[in-house]
């Protein structure tokens, strides 16, 4: 059984545009949406396009929570999850992130 792995670097851009939602906005969520193309060369040369989505969301002072979807014709449907913690607390308990 043989077994063949190629690596390959893409060059090219990504874009999005968004921010606070309209309503829930005041409690930390921001929605983005944007596009991307990139092309490469090499052995698997070529180029392709996607579309983007994301939410954010400032869970407290503390802890965001982030969900990201892509669509394309090279890799197809992929979701990713994020979660950011504070590395260094200052040792008091998050507040909600309610905006003024």
């Amino acid at each position: 059984m043989q077994f063949n792995s190629v690596e390959q670097s893409y060059s090219g851009f990504d874009a999005e545009l968004g921010g606070p939602t309209p309503i829930l906005g005041r409690y930390g969520l921001n929605c983005y949406v944007g596009g991307y193309s990139f092309s490469g060369n090499g052995i698997r040369s070529g180029s392709f396009q996607g579309v983007s989505g994301r939410l954010q969301a400032q869970i407290n002072e503390d802890v965001q929570f982030g969900v990201q979807v892509t669509n394309d014709h090279t890799f197809g449907l992929n979701t990713q999850f994020q979660v950011l913690c504070d590395a260094y607390p200052d040792g008091k308990s998050g507040r909600w992130a309610e905006k003024p």
